[in-house]
């Protein structure tokens, strides 16, 4: 059995891949009992990256984590 993803989990994640975006950030958010990733400028939000289970929006974190380690290189 898979070991259950937090939202604490979920906003670290997110807090990391921000981290590492110019300008931009991320930010999960509770949605009618999903949860939603959301990007976000200084302006606000930008668009729904994505909305899923909880260990559907980390998988997504941890590509868009894998692919900003490619993209650094």
């Amino acid at each position: 059995m898979s070991e259950r993803i937090t939202q604490k989990q979920l906003d670290l994640r997110a807090e990391i891949v921000s981290s590492r975006l110019r300008g931009l950030r991320v930010e999960v958010q509770q949605r009618n009992g999903s949860s939603a990733l959301d990007l976000y400028d200084d302006d606000g939000c930008i668009r729904m990256l994505a909305v899923g289970t909880k260990r559907e929006i980390g998988d997504y974190l941890n590509a868009m984590s894998e692919t900003l380690a490619i993209v650094g290189r």
